[in-house]
């Protein structure tokens, strides 16, 4: 059976000022001058150092592994001074065997490198890319016959559930590395032993599964698979499962297990001061306690395509860590009882062509076989990861593809549809489970450029709606497309208006069977469920973002005082802290919450 040991204390760390000290992980080098607002934070290649003893293990029929959880960016790993391995990409898990490699005292050595690169996702960006070893590193003793460690970082399992006529199929697929019979078992949340199986690909079979049912009751199941050689168990592997099923109707909206279960949420992002995006559960769980509260059983997650990539991103110029920040989401939504959606709202290369997707000012999504490519084996590794997920509502590709501005509009929204194809193609070839949410060109608005709305049976499309009448009428365009092609429609973005109108909006969105979620969940006014207080002297910092800057004279003229401007940002840092922030009550009540 599997030890695991973690190696996370007495690190010594040698970082850009040459100097050593003791650190425990997590750890990042950029905590402070990653965040002070002055873009001049250091990069480069730190090291850590540490010393373990190897554990006991039986060379003849056990293995020893190190496992990285997240090295950002790139991480060259040395073993009392042999290199072991390399690896770039801060977002995943990765494994190195090392069994011939042990002493019986040994020295870890980890070199991270956060410096700017050709070489490495993402190479650009407007925020820290922080280095450091910013999640677990663990010592694993397995058999030598275990279930897969080398598959992308995963547990080695896929789970794919079938419910029919109030009766459950689940196909349990496992990777073994080496040999072995493989025995199944599911066992409800008691611990109790309801379904057997045997073999790498096996079936279960319930005949009245306990459903799990959102926030009325999120009920798991737990799938633990075992490896046995010569009638022993060597290996053993636990997953969570929810079993659920869920349809979507193009008038009557969302189901969950046959009824109608309308979404209401929020769009969160995430950032800390002293932490930068490696926030602490104890974080993240303050701010899902208020959206709980509220009432919410939706969250639509906003990400940027680089935290699956080695680009440049975030303070990151390798290694970045987009999987263990949604797993930590996921983790949460599990138990407070929300679905979440991921929204992919910048695409490689830029799917809008304005300030949305942090492109270069066009969609070159549409014009890019290399930014399909990538797109295509993000969505696809994110799939392969969240596949077996209750918790994962759907995917949703891209955000507000193709800004209204090009002379070739027409031309672009004529590619959008065979673009989310193969996006959709990528993710069924892992996942087969989850709904896939297409969103109209021109700020989610136009549906015309779609053509074929069978082309998957588990598709919904998505629509945005900033001002204008809070009327049926206003929207009849968009009800009569989805009542065209018989599938639903959700409003993945609205607000930033009066409570009167949201109010109202809200209801004709009720009346017509159309989720929605608000955007955003934090802002600096009242059009949010909390409002940040501008600090001094923001209004300073405001102007020279806006001021004209086409020459240098123009940049030193407009620029504040570096003093006043550092001290502004801090503060406003401060004040994006939840409990420094005003709960918007009207907002919140506006939207049928509480």
């Amino acid at each position: 059976m599997r030890s695991i040991a973690k190696l996370m204390q007495d690190w010594q760390f040698t970082g850009p000022d040459g100097k050593t000290t003791l650190v425990a992980l997590p750890h990042t080098w950029n905590a402070k001058d990653g965040q002070d607002g002055g873009n001049d934070y250091w990069r480069g290649t730190c090291t850590y150092s540490t010393t373990f003893a190897a554990p006991a293990f039986d060379a003849a029929s056990q293995e020893v592994w190190l496992q990285f959880e997240g090295v950002n960016s790139s991480a060259k790993v040395l073993l009392n001074g042999r290199n072991i391995c390399t690896h770039d990409g801060g977002y995943s898990t990765f494994r190195v065997h090392v069994s011939d490699l042990l002493a019986k005292d040994n020295q870890l050595t980890v070199e991270v490198d956060n410096s700017i690169n050709d070489r490495v996702y993402p190479q650009k960006a407007d925020f820290t890319f922080y280095g450091g070893i910013y999640r677990d590193i663990s010592l694993m003793v397995v058999s030598r016959n275990h279930i897969a460690l080398g598959h992308f970082g995963d547990t080695g399992v896929k789970i794919t559930p079938a419910l029919k006529d109030g009766k459950a199929d689940i196909r349990v697929e496992t990777i073994v590395e080496g040999e072995g019979a493989v025995s199944v078992e599911l066992q409800d949340a008691a611990g109790s032993i309801v379904a057997r199986a045997e073999g790498a690909d096996a079936q279960l079979h319930l005949d009245a599964p306990h459903l799990w049912d959102g926030v009325k009751d999120p009920y798991l199941y737990t799938c633990v698979v075992r490896l046995s050689s010569d009638g022993t168990v060597v290996d053993e592997v636990s997953t969570r499962v929810g079993l659920r099923t869920f349809s979507v109707d193009a008038k009557k909206g969302f189901f969950l297990n046959g009824r109608p279960y309308p979404l209401h949420g929020v769009s969160r992002h995430q950032d800390r001061k002293g932490a930068g995006v490696a926030i602490t559960k104890e974080m993240m769980e303050e701010d899902m306690a208020l959206i709980l509260e509220m009432g919410a059983n939706t969250i639509r997650l906003p990400f940027h395509y680089k935290l699956f990539t080695d680009e440049d991103y975030m303070g990151l110029t390798a290694a970045q860590d987009g999987f263990a920040r949604v797993d930590s989401l996921v983790e949460w939504c599990r138990e407070s009882d929300l679905y979440l959606i991921l929204d992919m709202h910048d695409a490689p290369g830029g799917q809008t062509g304005d300030n949305i997707d942090d492109s270069y000012g066009y969609p070159w999504l549409f014009d890019s076989e290399v930014s399909q490519q990538l797109y295509c084996n993000i969505w696809r590794r994110i799939a392969d990861r969240y596949k077996n997920e209750p918790v994962i509502l759907g995917y949703e590709l891209f955000n507000e593809p193709i800004a209204p501005y090009f002379e070739n509009m027409e031309e672009l929204n004529g590619k959008l549809e065979d673009v989310y194809k193969k996006g959709v193609a990528a993710i069924r070839e892992v996942d087969s489970n989850h709904i896939i949410l297409l969103g109209g060109a021109q700020w989610n608005g136009n549906f015309k450029p779609f053509k074929d709305s069978k082309f998957d049976d588990k598709i919904m499309y998505t629509c945005h709606r900033y001002g204008g009448e809070p009327t049926q009428a206003a929207i009849q365009t968009i009800i009569n497309f989805r009542d065209s092609v018989n599938l639903p429609m959700y409003m993945g973005e609205i607000g930033h208006n009066t409570d009167e109108w949201q109010a109202a909006f809200c209801q004709t969105m009720r009346e017509n069977n159309i989720g929605y979620t608000f955007w955003p969940y934090k802002k600096m006014d009242g059009s949010s469920f909390v409002g940040i207080t501008p600090p001094e002297n923001w209004a300073n910092i405001m102007y020279f973002s806006e001021a004209p800057r086409a020459t240098y004279k123009e940049i030193r003229e407009a620029r504040p005082a570096q003093a006043m401007s550092r001290k502004a940002m801090m503060d406003f840092i401060e004040a994006c802290k939840l409990k420094n922030c005003v709960v918007q009550e009207g907002y919140i009540r506006s939207l049928g919450m509480k």
